[in-house]
């Protein structure tokens, strides 16, 4: 049997609660129990005969009403990774996925050190999309969503889970938009030449 945990930084920050963290491991449609969980950690048991199974996570965050903005909750991050279960059962090889050209870049895979049929997976969470909330709360934002027009570079809020600056924004091309996929958009990973990031001062 082959054993997974799942990781993920910063866990317990207001952006990545653990009561928003749903994190699934999938096969054949239906997902695994947990073997254990505890704060930013789960982890699965794969039953032996697996061919392949999917990573499924999504981390929501929620907060309560500020003057005339009611409570909301929103995912800020949402990923999916397929995995080829291989050499006899006892090792995870991600995937590509095509809007990507390769594995998932915010999941990194590892066999784990000095135990056999055992891998571990970490989604970097340090920075999540936490746009609606901005567009929300900000003063002015309406004006941004007044002028945008289709084609516009998009203004991304980016919520820093590992310190400070907390907030920071990134200008993204319409060129750099993943294709859609038939499961709903991927969530948006650009190339570091493409992505600009200003912290919020």
């Amino acid at each position: 049997m082959l054993k997974l945990r799942v990781t993920w930084p910063n866990a317990g920050h207001a952006l990545l609660p653990e009561s928003g963290a749903d994190v699934r491991l999938v096969v054949g449609g239906t997902p695994l129990p947990l073997a254990s969980t505890s704060p930013g950690v789960r982890e699965f048991d794969i039953p032996n005969g697996t061919a392949r199974v999917v990573l499924k996570a999504t981390f929501t965050a929620s907060f309560g009403a500020v003057g005339s903005v009611a409570a909301m909750s929103h995912p800020v991050l949402q990923v999916e990774q397929p995995y080829d279960v291989v050499a006899g059962g006892t090792l995870l090889e991600a995937a590509n996925i095509p809007a990507f050209v390769k594995s998932h870049p915010l999941v990194d895979t590892k066999v784990m050190a000095n135990v056999n049929g055992a891998a571990l997976v970490q989604i970097r969470t340090e920075f999540v999309n936490i746009t609606p909330f901005w567009m929300a709360y900000a003063a002015f934002a309406s004006e941004y969503i007044t002028d945008h027009q289709p084609g516009d570079p998009e203004l991304v809020a980016l919520g820093y889970t590992g310190g400070k600056p907390l907030i920071w924004f990134a200008t993204v091309p319409a060129a750099c938009a993943a294709p859609p996929s038939p499961r709903g958009r991927l969530p948006r990973v650009l190339p570091t030449s493409e992505l600009r990031l200003y912290p919020r001062r």
